[in-house]
């Protein structure tokens, strides 16, 4: 054990664990605040939609979306995607970025049976 505590190589190492810790503190602070938010988001009740609102035509939902809270918003994805989620497919890259509705499914969510 003395030899290897008094090894310059253990000492460099420790020193180097140390400056590690002092850094990541911050970051894991803060990952730990963003997973509790998460969580905490998650947590969150589900919208139950009046019957007569579900079936309000497509501009009274395009217009209820537009005056939406992100908060509301989530409701609403939540509301629309019961038992469902959404999967993005990887990009494809050829030129200029461009937005491909193929690449979003909607699939049967596993973790619910």
């Amino acid at each position: 054990m003395v030899r290897i505590l008094s090894d310059p190589r253990h000492a460099e190492a420790l020193e180097a664990l140390k400056r590690y810790d002092v850094v990541m503190a911050p970051l894991l602070k803060r990952i730990a605040e963003l997973r509790a938010e998460l969580a905490e988001l998650d947590r969150g009740p589900a919208a139950v939609a009046d019957p007569a609102v579900a079936a309000a035509p497509r501009e009274e939902w395009t217009a209820r979306w537009n005056a939406a809270t992100v908060t509301e918003r989530r409701n609403l994805i939540r509301q629309a995607l019961r038992n469902q989620r959404i999967v993005i497919a990887a990009a494809v890259r050829s030129g200029r970025p461009k937005f491909r509705l193929k690449r979003i499914i909607i699939e049967e969510d596993r973790h619910t049976e």
